[in-house]
């Protein structure tokens, strides 16, 4: 089997995400050699991406990429010049060329900086020695008694140390996710041993096995109760932590059940802040936003509570301001500061008002995306990113993004 890209579901986004957040150079100072390397660093994972869809239409484009571009006093990049005369008018030049020509530098006094050659070695980047391809490609005894359900036995028959060290980090995973989960007030620190040992499982076997149907089981019962309080107190993650348990357990009447519960009283919410709206604005726009998480794009109760946030006082569409007189535009820049802090959940608070300011802009749903990859959601990340190639196919990124959705496939698979 071919082995992994380095690209990886989580991290690719870090930089597809932050194409605003370039080094910042002091005010009135072009930027330093130094970086320019630390801004083309930041989008490598992005570049990998490009290289990996050249990779599957025409293999046969290879070496190393060379690019010039301009930065301008603006700190915008202006004309990127393909100088390696065999890559010009492929796929990969192209892709690279639009991700080279997002990045921001701060602006600064005098005439344009030219970055005369910048060499690119179109290689998709070398894969973890742990992720244990041998085994993929030919299951030996160890693999085989894992999937078989008997852990034990695996790691006794197993030939490398390699495997055994991997394998023993799955049982120590697992027990301690057993023993935290005996716990009520351990149930979170439960279910991250879980999708610890589910992700490792995952790297391991070749195919779903027993072992893997007891990890999804025990994270599933951790997520079914961790859902049920957070219904309880109309917590916004509600519905995510129950299409995580959807995820582990798609036959699940009882996850089935809760999320319908969900609907019910993501209905009685939306009643509670239409009755707000004149009253109580702040209130009203927070219950909107908590319908909003709990609505995926598409349903009907992200399209009323869309509809109601943007009917709120100070608001008329995508081009107009919020309640503090900010446009989308301006809560789109907070939220990617947001962001760049670690404050996920603000950041996608913030995208998502932002969102309903302005459906048009459609890189709100990568930046979304990002957000709930950093915070470890990856399912939910999953879905905005496929909303995102769905609603732009043909925008720069969605080569990118589609290789990100096809890692997290092959992943869950």
């Amino acid at each position: 089997m071919e082995r992994r890209q380095s690209l990886t579901f989580v991290a690719c986004l870090a930089c597809l995400a932050m194409v605003a957040c370039e080094p910042q150079a002091p005010p009135g100072r072009e930027p330093s050699h130094d970086e320019v390397m630390q801004a083309m660093k930041k989008h490598r994972r992005a570049m990998q991406g490009c290289v990996a869809q050249q990779r599957k239409r025409d293999p046969s484009v290879t070496g190393t990429l060379e690019i010039g571009f301009t930065i301008e006093p603006s700190g915008q990049v202006g004309k990127v010049d393909i100088l390696s005369q065999k890559h010009r008018g492929s796929y990969v030049a192209g892709c690279i060329s639009y991700i080279v020509k997002s990045m921001r530098f701060p602006p600064f006094d005098g005439p344009p900086k030219r970055i005369e050659r910048f060499p690119l070695r179109l290689s998709p980047g070398a894969a973890g020695k742990d992720t244990l391809e041998q085994t993929r490609q030919a299951p030996d005894e160890a693999t085989r008694l894992y999937l078989e359900g008997d852990l034990d036995a695996a790691i006794a028959a197993a030939s490398e140390s390699r495997s055994r060290v991997f394998l023993a980090r799955i049982k120590r995973l697992y027990e301690k996710g057993l023993t935290l989960a005996s716990d009520p007030k351990e149930l979170e620190r439960a279910a991250v041993m879980f999708e610890q040992a589910r992700k490792m499982d995952r790297r391991f076997a070749p195919e779903p096995g027993a072992f893997r149907k007891k990890i999804d089981k025990e994270l599933a019962r951790c997520l079914v109760t961790l859902g049920t309080d957070a219904l309880a107190r109309d917590d916004p993650k509600t519905r995510s932590i129950l299409d995580r348990a959807l995820e582990c357990d798609p036959q699940s009447d009882q996850i089935r059940a809760l999320l319908e519960k969900l609907s019910a009283r993501a209905e009685q919410i939306l009643a509670e802040a239409r009755t707000l709206e004149k009253t109580d604005p702040a209130r009203a726009e927070e219950k909107l936003t908590t319908v909003l998480r709990w609505a995926h794009e598409g349903e009907a109760l992200f399209d009323l509570a869309t509809e109601r946030l943007r009917s709120q006082p100070g608001r008329d569409g995508g081009s107009s301001s919020g309640e503090a007189g900010k446009t989308a535009k301006e809560i789109r820049t907070e939220g990617i500061e947001a962001q760049k802090h670690g404050r996920f959940l603000e950041a996608i608070a913030k995208y998502r008002r932002a969102y309903a300011l302005d459906p048009s802009d459609t890189d709100l749903l990568r930046f979304m995306g990002a957000a709930y990859a950093q915070k470890g959601e990856r399912a939910t990340a999953y879905e905005y990113y496929k909303r995102y190639v769905k609603a732009c196919p043909e925008c720069p990124y969605a080569p990118a993004i589609r290789q990100i959705l096809k890692d997290y496939e092959d992943w869950t698979r």
